[in-house]
């Protein structure tokens, strides 16, 4: 009897261990399921729908104290090292934010997107780069970079660009301009650890501000140089546009890497004419990307080379003509059988390719033309630089035989017309064609869907 006794009691504290255990565990997993909810929370607060991008990047989260990342410095959070994710992707451009301030958030293209001389003298106001970037509208062909935009009156805050002289003993900015697009400052790249920091790009490009007689740019190398004079003449160096967006716009998605930009604005149409400079086009089994939007139309370079085979095609522009011509040498060759090549010809509009000599004002490309289907691009165009070792339109005097080339370091180069170089090709489509596709390197838009 009492082991039938002890054995019902041991059976009852077994159950009743087994109780406590079960009761124990879930208070454990209980503990650290709301201890994982509550630091996602943290690490992942929910965004409302509303949230202006300054808010979304500037979350606790995002601010950093050591390495690479995003800084709190007094009134302005600023974007430091190598391993950082800013980017943001607007108007078909690929961006990297420098900082957010008070009034707005200070943006950087990825890349560079032109090449060209600086002017005439050292003063920034003066330099024909300000005048492709700013439209002013006492010159002609100036604001490229602006009007290019996507409702840069939307998107853009007017700000001050400190342009001033820079010497290894100090840095001020006393002088100033305002506009709604100006340069990267000596202070901005170098407080970014320069260098080693994302805004060193491989390539040469030009600061805002100038030294005791001469203009600051970056090597490729990263290092800042300023001895920018070769027998008088400046080199062609890189054109990184500065802008600074207005602060209250909105976010809307993405995490600031480069797979995943942030994106502050969307394209629902389906026409051609919508759609933004920098963006990709398939079209006859070649792809472009849009170097300028001209009224209704669209103008497109060949994203890489003519291939002869699986090689690049590589010919001399001309025998004995430097001027750009259908009846001749390149052009000749673009405007039969390359466009012969093509399909759905009705697409094409045949338009005006600007030939005017290049000295130093790129506006002086304007001074003649040729009526064309296929044409070149020119000094002053988008994305010239995305390629090496081939034709620009241009020539660079009117004495003797060259032509312009981009040459290995992104440089303007100006060669014998009767030395090989590849071809690339550019041509205007009818902007109301219906596209469909994302517009990117990868997925372009697809004519005709």
């Amino acid at each position: 009897m009492k082991d039938k006794i002890s054995k019902i009691m041991n059976n009852k504290v077994k159950k009743v261990l087994i109780i406590v255990n079960i009761i124990l565990i879930f208070g454990i997993l209980e503990f650290y399921i709301c201890r994982l909810i509550h630091f996602y929370r943290i690490e992942n607060p929910k965004v409302n729908a509303d949230i202006s991008l300054a808010d979304y990047i500037t979350l606790d989260k995002n601010i950093t104290v050591s390495g690479s990342g995003l800084y709190k410095k007094d009134d302005k959070y600023i974007f430091i090292g190598s391993d950082v994710n800013n980017y943001l992707y607007y108007s078909g451009i690929l961006w990297r934010i420098i900082e957010v301030n008070d009034n707005s958030i200070k943006l950087i293209t990825d890349d560079i997107q032109t090449s060209i001389f600086w002017g005439n003298d050292l003063n920034y106001n003066n330099s024909y780069i300000r005048g492709w970037l700013n439209p002013d509208s006492n010159i002609n062909h100036t604001g490229i970079f602006y009007q290019n935009l996507n409702n840069p009156e939307l998107y853009l805050n007017k700000s001050d660009f400190c342009y001033g002289k820079v010497s290894d003993a100090s840095y001020n900015c006393e002088e100033k301009q305002n506009d709604y697009v100006g340069l990267l400052t000596i202070n901005e790249y170098e407080r970014a650890r320069g260098k080693e920091s994302y805004l060193n790009i491989g390539s040469y490009f030009w600061t805002i501000n100038t030294s005791d007689d001469n203009i600051w740019y970056v090597l490729d190398t990263g290092e800042l140089n300023d001895n920018a004079f070769t027998e008088q003449n400046y080199y062609s160096y890189g054109v990184r546009p500065v802008i600074n967006l207005k602060k209250d716009i909105n976010f809307i998605s993405g995490d600031g890497s480069q797979s995943n930009p942030y994106i502050i604005d969307k394209n629902y149409s389906n026409l051609l004419s919508s759609k933004r400079v920098g963006e990709y086009v398939n079209y006859s089994g070649y792809n472009f990307r849009i170097i300028e939007k001209d009224n209704s139309n669209v103008k497109l370079a060949l994203d890489g080379f003519i291939k002869n085979n699986d090689d690049n095609l590589s010919i001399i522009f001309s025998d004995n003509n430097p001027n750009f011509n259908i009846f001749d040498g390149i052009g000749y060759y673009l405007n039969n059988d390359f466009y012969n090549s093509l399909e759905n010809k009705e697409y094409i509009v045949s338009s005006k390719w600007y030939t005017g000599v290049y000295v130093n004002d790129y506006t002086s490309v304007y001074n003649s033309f040729v009526d064309a289907n296929v044409g070149l691009l020119k000094v002053g165009d988008f994305y010239i630089n995305d390629y090496q070792n081939y034709y620009l339109i241009n020539r660079n005097n009117t004495e003797d035989l060259t032509i312009y080339k981009i040459d290995a370091d992104d440089k303007l180069y100006a060669d014998l017309i009767n030395s090989s170089a590849f071809v690339r090709p550019a041509l205007v489509l009818r902007g109301d064609i219906v596209v469909t596709g994302e517009g990117t390197k990868n997925i372009p838009y697809i004519i005709g869907g």
